[in-house]
């Protein structure tokens, strides 16, 4: 099992992101979102690929998958971290550990008094 990721902090980023073009594709998607609702917020987009996945316009299904998902029903809104591990849990097969070990901004919330979690 491999776990990628990436981000970008307040200030931007001079690099190319190491996930490639699905990093902007998600981010395109994302900001769409927030531009439309005049909102600044943390997205954090967790995505897992199988065997079997073999669609050649990776890119493409990544923008419109995310696209998607902020026009679905939020699974829960919340203000505790115990509740999104709980979530990540249940939706994810390799679990919350796993994805807190590897995201930097998943770990960054932990002990943060005050969040407002939207997870959809």
């Amino acid at each position: 099992m491999i776990v990628e990721g990436d981000y970008e902090g307040y200030n931007g980023r001079s690099d190319y992101p190491g996930i490639g073009g699905c990093y902007y594709a998600s981010m395109l998607a994302a900001l769409e979102y927030l531009e439309a609702r005049r909102k600044q917020a943390t997205v954090i987009i967790f995505g897992e690929v199988y065997p079997g996945f073999n669609i050649p316009v990776k890119v493409w299904f990544v923008r419109e998958a995310v696209r998607a998902l902020f026009k679905r029903t939020p699974i829960i809104k919340t203000s505790n971290i115990s509740e999104v591990k709980e979530v990540i849990e249940k939706e994810s097969r390799i679990g919350w550990k796993m994805w807190f070990s590897k995201s930097k901004l998943l770990r960054r919330f932990i002990g943060e008094k005050r969040l407002d979690i939207t997870f959809k």
